[in-house]
């Protein structure tokens, strides 16, 4: 199955400088097996999990690549939340049932969950490594500076644990040299994608960010009706997709009955959609957001239908990466998390990192 984990040293760029130049998209369907050969091979695969499970511990949620049912179970809850939101909304859509239908509407972290800050804290100084080309959560802007959401983030958690902070940036390809270089106290802010080989190399925080995909259409009297198709199978509805993508196999899965526009970037969808040669664009949130936002769209459309969360799909999310053996600094950074989510200031940090709500209506 594909999926769209955040950042990988594979890259398929499919935007200069958005989100999508950090997303791998794994094949799926690569081969078929027979009738007769598919079930020896599951009994097979079934007696060798039942022997594992006796003698093997239970693995680490973030060692692995696929979703657990916990976080299956978290993917459907929020999608039942925000599509109640959403069947509000129709009804009654001003601007205060807007705000609490976005990032406001869900929590990616527990706020009632209190982490102890755990004593000692680590230290004495706390060493941040972004990559410095991630738009919106790290980047340089006009004046030669630093900006973004990370950073506002790595602030936030200092101030919130009360240490000193350093900050550095790097390209991408370099950010885990860093770990390679001193360990101690180092904490990775680069959207690294959480897999079965960083984990054994990596302690992950809590994800601080759960990446949603959406739909977009033409503003105008189409856009209920085409709302209305989706939540019936969307029998019908023309939907562009980056081609190859994670999103163009969640398309192929769940609209089976949709025809699917396979493109080679976001853009070529974009003025498709604008030409109505496309009833809908299917992508990821952040991107749509910074195109909504932007005056390339010039308000032409809109988000269609509510977020959509399917982490075997599209990743698990952000979260701030350690160099194993420090699980006082992982404490430490999921304490601070815990009580920024509960504060509110996480929800108010990407807010104004990004032009438009991407989880809003």
């Amino acid at each position: 199955m594909r999926t769209a984990n955040c950042r990988t040293g594979d890259v398929k760029t499919n935007t200069p400088r958005s989100l999508h130049s950090h997303v791998r998209s794994i094949p799926v369907r690569s081969f078929r097996l027979s009738l007769p050969i598919a079930r020896y091979c599951l009994a097979i695969v079934i007696l060798g999990s039942l022997a594992t499970a006796l003698v093997a511990p239970a693995p680490l949620l973030w060692a692995q690549n696929q979703p657990t049912q916990d976080q299956l179970a978290q993917d459907q809850l929020v999608q039942d939340e925000l599509q109640q939101s959403q069947s509000e909304g129709e009804q009654d859509s001003s601007p205060s049932d807007t705000i609490r239908q976005g990032l406001g509407a869900i929590r990616f972290i527990n706020p009632r969950g209190r982490i102890a800050i755990p004593e000692p804290l680590p230290g004495p100084v706390l060493r941040f490594v972004v990559s410095d080309d991630f738009p919106p959560f790290a980047f340089v802007d006009g004046a030669g500076r630093l900006a973004g959401a990370h950073i506002d983030l790595i602030r936030a958690v200092c101030a919130t644990l009360e240490l000193p902070c350093t900050l550095q940036a790097r390209r991408f390809d370099q950010v885990l040299a860093a770990a390679d270089e001193d360990p101690d106290s180092l904490v990775l802010a680069a959207g690294l994608a959480v897999t079965t080989e960083l984990a054994r190399r990596f302690s992950f925080s809590l994800p601080y960010y759960r990446f949603a995909a959406r739909f977009v259409g033409l503003q105008g009297e189409a856009l209920q009706p085409t709302q209305r198709v989706l939540r019936d199978g969307g029998s019908g509805v023309t939907v562009g997709v980056v081609s190859g993508s994670a999103h163009e196999a969640f398309v192929e899965d769940a609209y089976p009955e949709a025809q699917i526009v396979a493109l080679d970037e976001l853009e070529t969808a974009y003025a498709a959609l604008r030409n109505d040669e496309l009833d809908l664009v299917f992508a990821d949130g952040i991107d749509l957001a910074l195109w909504l936002g932007g005056n390339a769209a010039d308000k032409c459309c809109a988000f269609v239908g509510a977020p959509i969360f399917a982490t075997q799909y599209f990743g698990e999310g952000l979260a701030f990466a350690v160099p194993s053996g420090q699980p006082r600094l992982v404490q430490a950074l999921n304490a601070a998390l815990s009580r920024l989510e509960s504060s509110g200031a996480l929800e108010t940090i990407f807010l104004t990192a990004l032009p438009l709500d991407p989880l809003g209506l």
